[in-house]
This record gives structure tokens, C-alpha cells and sequence, in this order.
């Protein structure tokens, strides 16, 4: 059994993780209290949690928030039973202590907050934190109420944080069905619900509000700016590895977390434009391919091959090693050196089955893959990976030694040091993302997931493509998903306005002259291609005869490409 420290120096409490075979080597977290005595309604209350199946993520954030109060009423009141009054604002008080920061750190110098300056906790105020300020109260509010709630019906204890119950009028319940019914699938039921919802009570909703106030006010650009995605990968990423990540992001459309879920073997080649071919799947569900120790062909799903392949492989790390228990990285302990990685589901089209080296794809299930909004950028990327996999993947550039990866996963760990080849993790893309708007000089609020608005943005004003088609490029469920990517430019709704006009009023003559004939298709840089995609133009271009049944698009492609 491996225990695992987590806080360290804390005289309140102590997070001690234990793997537990009951819940198939998941990490526990035990929580020893101040009196040095397991805290036994916290471990009921988490074995709760587990047997539930909450993810790491949403594990770790119940545990801190819960052991944050504990520590906060040790430090204010010690070991006492509190009084009814200390009790109804202990929740309030604790979210002032979070948002204001304690001790040295306080920002508060009223005499309604001199007990914040000697508490002892020495946290550092969530205030000047625009995206903490809501999001993080907010979700420590959430945790405790949950284990308020948890308690209440299990120990029949007082709620330290009840919730009111609301019943919705008649308006309100039509407003509701007219919002599910744009992707809710039990909307036939809607009459059996309750129509009733909860609310904070009038002290915790009033300071709620009042941390999230900045936040509503925010009005920074979801898209990343169209003229410097360029300046974005070619001078703002210094590597090749990172260059790969934005491109796949921004051309395919993929969320920050899902890039380090693909497998080096979900390269598969390129296809006839020059693309790379990149294979998406459930990084639990999804089937992958690989050969067993008898060089025979297996199939099977993500979680098998973790299990049947890489824990052979793996069999001579040491057990306390991060690597030794490989699974899908959504299975993985954030704590078990950063390998964990969330996963937000995707909406999969039809199977894209097509020819591989050596013949057809005879693989009996759907094989599913990543959709280019630009030929060029998928040709790119495919020049960038053999060099990556060339310069990184198959040696280590620093000692020249050959690298044998002890991991399936495509995006590793490529700066110096003891550490080289380790799993990509989601903390590093963090800290990669401020790098490159430091380098960009960008200051407002703008996250990884600009590049997906980006490529939102491209097929709706750029590609013009409906928004049902948009839909299974980006992988959505419902087509109110793909509304908020779908950035219409303002000088194609105003061209699309003033053709109309000019159709209306019998002035088709004065249309070219009124109206730009420029291509939307942006210029990217030469270099953005491979011999593959200059093929494909050659050979597009000897069917010119034919161009009338070539799609819009590409009719405006192949024409920037002969003008330059």
C-alpha cells in the first residue's frame, strides 16, 4: 500500500492517499485531524463520493473545500462547539476569508474584519483573481453544500448552508420548455417535473453575486485573432511540439485537454490533400490496435490495451513509479505526477473506413477522425510531426540516446532533464498558453479554447458553411453547441444584407461593382503545406475544366493559390 502526502507543515488537518483495490487502484483520500484521529465523517462522506464514481478532479475539489473549513473554524474558534449565530454565518465568514485573503494578505482593514488578520492561514485573496473570483467561491459553496446535505440526511444534523426551495409560475415553466426543447431528449416528460429549483439563502446568494459582478462585465473576444494565429505558431511557439499543439487545436478544433488523450498511433499517415490523418476516440471506450508479445494483431478497447499490453510492458518500473499502472489518462490521479487529464465527450459521425498501406481497412468498427478547416494546416502539421517524432519521439536531441517510451501518448515531455519523455501534462499546457500570450503581449482574458472559437469562426465566415454542418465538424451533440462557435463576420453579414437589397430592387447590374470580389481565404505562409498538398494542387489544377463542380470553397482556394 502507497501513502502519498499531500499538505505538508498544516496543523489542522492531513490528506494521506491510499490505493484501494476496492475501487480498482484509485487513489483514497484519508483525512487525519488536528487530535491526529481519522476524521470519520469526511472518510464516510468520501467513500460516498467514490462509490458514486466522481472523478479525481471532483474529489480533490470536495476534499479541499471541506478541509479549508475545518482549518478556517479551528482557526477562528478552535475545538468548541460553535454557538447557533457563529454557525449560520460560518459558510459566509469562510468565503470572506477566501475572497479577501487572512493574516498578511487580508485587503480588509475595517473593524468588521480584524479577525481575518490573525488567523493564522495566510491565504492569499481570490479578489484580484478575475476568473477565480466567481468560478472558485462558487465551487466551494457548491462542495459544502453538497456534504451539508450528505450529513444532514445521514447524521441528522443541522444544514450549516440550506438551500430554499422555489416553485417556477407559469412563465417560467414556459421559458424552461422552450429551452429544453432545443436538445433535451426527455422533453415528452417535462409535465411530470417538478418545476421547482433551489437557492442559496439571502446572505450567501448576496455575496455570490457579488464576486461574480466583475465577471459578468467581461466583454474580451472568444476567437483568438484571425491575423496573428500566424504570429501565433511561428514566432510565439519556440518548438515544434508546441507548434503541433496549437495547430491541432485551431485547425481541428479540438478542447485543451484532448490533444494529450491521442496516442502516437493515431497518427495514421495522410490522406490524398496532404492532411495528417489523426484518429479520435473515447480514451476509455475507443478501440486502438496493437500486438501482443507474440507479434499477433489485437483489438480491443483503450482500457483493455492498458491492461493486457502496457502492464506487461511496464512489469520491470518500480511499483511506486507514475508509469508502472498505466489506464486512460481520465482514470488517472491528478496527484500521480500530473497524468490526468479530463475528458469532455464527442459527438462522432459516421466511420470514416478507407484504404491503409498494404490494402483495404478491413478493421470491423467505425474508425472515427479529426476534420481539417484548411487543408494547409493539416499538411503542416503532418510536415511538423515527422519532425517532431524524428527529433523527440524516437531519440532524446539532448543526450543523442535512443528513446524507448514507456507510454503510448503522442505529447511528452521534450525539455532537458530526468523527466524527458514523461506524458505531456495538463498543468504544463497550462503554464505554455500564459507563456504565449506574454510573448504576444496579450492581456485581456482570452484561454485555449480561443483556437476552437477560431475554428468556429473559420467555417462559418471564412468557409461559409452552414451550421449543420459545423456541427459534426466540432464534434457537437446539438446544434445549440455549435451556435456559440458560429462567429458570422460582420463584413459578410453586411455584404449578404446589401446583395439582398440590390436583388430586391431589380439592381443585379450594380452588384460587382458594389460588392468586393476579394477570397475570405486567408494567406498563410508558404511553408504551411507539404509535397502531398502541392500535388493535389497540381493535379486540381489540370481538371480547371472542370471546376464548376468543385465546391465554393475550394473553387476560392484553388484561385489564391494561382494568383500567388
Amino acid at each position: 500500500m502507497k501513502m502519498q502526502r499531500l499538505f505538508k507543515g498544516n496543523p489542522w488537518y492531513e490528506v494521506v492517499w491510499l490505493y484501494d483495490r476496492e475501487f480498482e487502484g484509485r487513489q483514497f483520500p484519508l483525512v487525519y485531524l488536528a487530535n491526529g484521529q481519522p476524521g470519520y465523517v469526511i472518510t464516510q462522506y468520501i467513500y460516498d463520493l467514490m462509490v458514486r464514481n466522481f472523478s479525481f478532479s471532483m474529489l480533490e475539489l470536495h476534499v479541499r473545500s471541506l478541509c479549508h473549513l475545518y482549518a478556517f473554524t479551528c482557526a477562528r474558534y478552535g475545538f468548541r462547539f460553535l454557538t447557533e449565530t457563529e454557525s449560520a454565518n460560518l459558510v459566509a465568514n469562510f468565503l470572506d476569508a477566501k475572497m479577501y485573503g487572512t493574516d498578511e494578505h487580508c485587503t480588509r482593514r475595517a473593524t468588521d474584519y480584524t479577525w481575518m488578520h490573525d488567523l493564522g492561514l495566510h491565504w492569499k485573496p481570490l479578489i484580484f483573481s478575475q476568473r477565480a473570483k466567481g468560478s472558485t467561491i462558487r465551487d466551494y459553496v457548491d462542495a459544502i453544500t453538497e456534504f451539508d446535505k450528505w450529513q444532514s440526511v445521514h447524521h441528522e444534523v443541522t444544514q450549516l448552508n440550506p438551500k430554499e426551495k422555489y416553485f417556477m409560475n407559469a412563465w417560467e415553466r414556459f421559458r424552461d420548455f422552450k429551452r429544453r426543447s432545443q436538445w433535451d431528449m426527455n422533453l415528452h416528460l417535462h409535465k411530470s417535473r417538478s418545476h421547482s429549483f433551489e437557492k442559496y439563502q439571502d446572505h450567501i446568494r448576496e455575496k455570490l453575486d457579488k464576486f461574480e459582478d466583475g465577471r459578468k462585465n467581461i466583454n474580451s473576444p472568444k476567437k483568438f485573432p484571425p491575423n496573428r494565429i500566424v504570429e501565433l505558431v511561428d514566432s510565439a511557439a519556440t518548438n515544434v511540439r508546441d507548434k503541433l499543439l496549437l495547430l491541432i487545436m485551431l485547425g481541428g478544433s479540438l478542447r485543451r485537454s484532448e490533444p494529450l488523450h491521442l496516442f502516437r498511433s493515431d497518427v495514421e499517415g495522410m490522406d490524398i490533400m496532404g492532411q495528417a490523418k489523426i484518429r479520435l476516440a473515447d480514451p476509455e471506450t475507443g478501440m486502438v490496435e496493437w500486438l501482443d508479445e507474440n507479434g499477433i494483431k489485437q483489438s480491443g478497447t483503450r482500457v483493455k490495451y492498458f491492461k493486457d499490453y502496457w502492464e506487461k510492458v511496464n512489469d520491470d518500473i518500480p511499483l511506486t513509479h507514475p508509469l508502472r499502472h498505466l489506464a486512460p489518462r481520465t482514470k488517472l490521479d491528478r496527484r500521480n505526477q500530473g497524468l490526468h487529464s479530463g475528458f469532455k465527450s464527442m459527438t462522432l459521425s459516421a466511420g470514416e473506413q478507407g484504404y491503409i498501406a498494404g490494402g483495404v481497412d478491413t478493421r470491423d468498427y467505425d474508425v472515427h477522425y479529426l476534420w481539417w478547416c484548411d487543408p494547409r494546416i493539416g499538411a503542416y502539421w503532418y510536415e511538423l510531426f515527422k519532425q517532431y517524432e524524428n527529433n523527440y519521439l524516437l531519440k532524446n536531441p539532448f543526450t543523442g540516446e535512443t528513446v524507448k517510451l514507456r507510454h503510448p501518448w503522442l505529447f511528452i515531455i521534450i525539455e532537458p532533464g530526468d523527466n524527458y519523455g514523461m506524458p505531456l501534462s495538463i498543468t504544463a499546457v497550462k503554464a505554455l498558453w500564459r507563456r504565449l500570450k506574454k510573448r504576444l503581449g496579450i492581456t485581456y482574458r482570452l484561454g485555449w479554447h480561443s483556437l476552437r472559437h477560431y475554428f468556429g469562426y473559420y467555417c462559418s465566415s471564412v468557409l461559409k458553411l452552414p451550421i449543420e454542418q459545423v456541427q459534426i465538424l466540432m464534434h457537437h451533440g446539438f446544434s445549440t453547441s455549435t451556435e456559440i462557435y458560429y462567429h458570422l463576420n460582420q463584413a459578410n453579414v453586411r455584404q449578404a444584407i446589401t446583395t439582398a437589397y440590390l436583388q430586391s430592387t431589380d439592381c443585379n447590374n450594380f452588384t460587382p461593382e458594389l460588392i468586393s470580389e476579394k477570397s475570405s481565404i486567408p494567406k498563410f505562409p508558404v511553408h504551411w503545406t507539404n509535397d502531398q498538398y502541392k500535388l493535389w494542387i497540381i493535379h486540381l489544377n489540370q481538371l480547371k475544366s472542370s471546376v464548376e463542380i468543385l465546391p465554393t470553397a475550394l473553387q476560392k482556394s484553388l484561385k489564391e493559390e494561382g494568383n500567388e
